[in-house]
């Protein structure tokens, strides 16, 4: 099943199926699994709704808010996928992205959402135009595996991430329209510093 889906499926009810979604690139994606350490997630603040949601232009705005990565004490996982199925139409390209600060990481293991030891943030939608749906809530577990070297160096650590959230989201342009969104995968995320985070990792500490 492809990811990327702009299809209302329905107001948020008992009866509400999941749409289901695994972050992992296809052959017309491209995507980047990190953690990020001595960093947090900015999430989404009391005024961001009142300031980029609603029927305006750069109400889509809000999709990328709650992404922003900052230095801080914790370690952010961001698993994020960018498609563009037609390379000649570049306001075509789609994103979903999940951000997940872990607060109080002690070792391998299952993490809850929500919890004290990990919150975090999800949206999907255009590139562009800023049209898609943003989290208002993130329930399930992630987790995390320790698992040595990564693929992008001998130096470079990586954790193995195993996600299943179901997101509770609302749409950036029509808050009455909400959906229900599963998203499940595993991921290798190499660990790198808040410095590197966005370039090619050489050598993490």
């Amino acid at each position: 099943m492809r990811m990327f889906s702009m299809v209302v499926v329905g107001v948020i009810s008992v009866a509400t199926p999941l749409v289901s979604a695994d972050l992992e690139p296809n052959a017309s994606s491209r995507g980047a699994h990190y953690v990020i350490k001595e960093a947090q997630m900015r999430g989404l603040l009391p005024t961001d709704r009142e300031t980029f949601t609603g029927p305006r232009w750069g109400a889509g705005q809000i999709l990328a808010e709650g992404h922003t990565i900052e230095p801080g004490k914790y370690f952010v996982i961001r698993i994020q996928t960018y498609d563009n199925p037609e390379v000649y139409y570049v306001d075509e390209e789609q994103f979903d992205k999940l951000t997940l600060e872990v607060r109080n990481y002690h070792g391998s293991g299952t993490y809850q959402l929500p919890s004290d030891d990990v919150r975090g943030f999800y949206s999907q939608g255009s590139q562009v135009w800023g049209l898609g749906d943003y989290s208002e809530g993130l329930q399930g577990t992630i987790q995390i595996e320790a698992s040595g070297p990564s693929q992008v160096g001998p130096h470079v650590p990586e954790w193995r991430v195993a996600v299943d959230v179901t997101a509770q989201l609302v749409n950036a342009h029509e808050a009455t329209k909400r959906t229900s969104k599963q998203i499940k995968g595993s991921y290798h995320c190499p660990i790198v510093t808040i410095d590197q985070w966005g370039k090619k990792p050489t050598k993490t500490p």
